[in-house]
């Protein structure tokens, strides 16, 4: 049986939800005021939470903001009992991580309804990243044992040799061997770094209340940011001339660490899949009150098909192209676009490059003119 927490002030109301509750099945927990409720909640953390909004020693926003903050309660589904229910009440209670608004009076027949239709709602969300967790297990399964083989043969074959014949080796030799240990441990730390954050990303997408939160970070001087990645890639890859940019100074609303993922992944792969000495071209500027990111190439491009079929652990002409990775940037980024409220978009033709579109909201909306660097 499911378990209901009724925060609810007055003594005959909390009764007769709780009657309700028992004529339909559920299990009624009674607290008299916000900050009982509150530790009833995070003491026993039922499957569902009705609450007043007008209550004694703590309200109802207080206690959704507790809740949606602490790792024990912030997925439990609460639904707002309210006397009085306007837009600014809504949006407040919604912006919050509110379920849902049930207006008093109500009825016992919309009373079990709402709870119904709110614990399938969370059903299904458990069942969704239950499929997530074993699609991703499967695809890691999948893609990441050969890709650790591939990266850790090139190191133990020359410890191998170092360790076993250095005194028949020249330091020239030496010298090699160990710059190619060092690019194979650096390509296994990118690739276990960029697992690890589509993993987090994968089971994150299904959790309202993390993305809410991540929502709520910013990075400003997007311009400063950019020019740091964009520099440091450029200058990693010997492309520094092939690079043009202009972009505008403002803050946008992602945490600057995943902004600058963003941003690394789609700046590799223009360099990665285009040939030195054409031109790459990144553009950041404001339309329509949003950070609209732009970065074109002029390499080999893709065929509709790839476009369409892009995904983790997908890496285009592995045999003919012989790249290295397991395609996680591209999808990276687009998973941060969306979760942080945005998009990415890929326009791509053969033998004619690839233009990468990323849309962001803006943390402001405010903005200096375009600056080129």
């Amino acid at each position: 049986m499911k378990t209901v927490l009724v925060i609810e002030d007055e003594t005959a109301v909390r009764a007769n939800i709780l009657q309700i509750l028992d004529s339909g099945g559920y299990v009624g927990i009674g607290a008299d005021n916000g900050r009982v409720g509150l530790e009833a909640a995070q003491r026993q953390q039922p499957d569902l939470i009705l609450c007043d909004i007008m209550l004694p020693e703590l309200d109802g926003y207080a206690i959704l903001r507790a809740l949606r903050q602490d790792a024990r309660t912030n997925a439990i589904p609460l639904i707002f009992l309210t006397a009085k229910v306007d837009r600014a009440d809504v949006r407040q209670g919604m912006e919050l991580g509110a379920d849902d608004y049930i207006a008093k009076p109500f009825r016992r027949l919309d009373l079990l309804q709402a709870i119904s239709a709110r614990l399938q709602r969370r059903a299904d969300l458990l069942q969704q990243a239950e499929r997530q967790l074993r699609d991703l297990r499967a695809s890691i399964n999948l893609a990441l044992p050969h890709e650790l083989r591939t990266a850790l043969t090139g190191i133990l074959g020359f410890s191998e040799l170092i360790s076993t014949q250095s005194n028949i080796l020249e330091l020239t030799e030496l010298a090699e061997m160990g710059r190619a240990i060092y690019d194979s441990t650096t390509r296994l730390q990118h690739l276990l770094d960029n697992f690890m954050i589509y993993a987090r990303l994968e089971l994150l997408a299904a959790d309202a209340a993390q993305v809410m939160a991540l929502r709520q970070e910013r990075t400003t001087g997007v311009d400063n940011v950019l020019r740091a990645v964009l520099v440091s890639k450029a200058q990693s890859a010997a492309r520094s001339h092939d690079l043009e940019v202009m972009a505008v100074d403002c803050a946008a609303a992602i945490s600057g660490v995943y902004f600058r993922k963003l941003c690394e992944e789609l700046i590799d792969n223009a360099f990665k899949y285009s040939a030195p000495g054409t031109p790459v071209n990144v553009t950041a500027e404001i339309i329509a009150n949003r950070l609209r990111l732009t970065i074109r190439d002029q390499g080999r491009g893709m065929t509709p098909q790839q476009m369409a079929d892009i995904g983790a652990y997908v890496q285009f002409d592995r045999q003919t192209f012989e790249r290295r990775g397991v395609g996680l940037g591209l999808i990276i980024a687009k998973r941060l676009a969306e979760i942080h409220g945005g998009w990415l978009h890929l326009d791509s033709s053969v033998g004619a490059g690839t233009t990468v579109s990323v849309e962001l909201p803006l943390a402001q909306e405010t903005a200096l003119p375009l600056t080129r660097f």
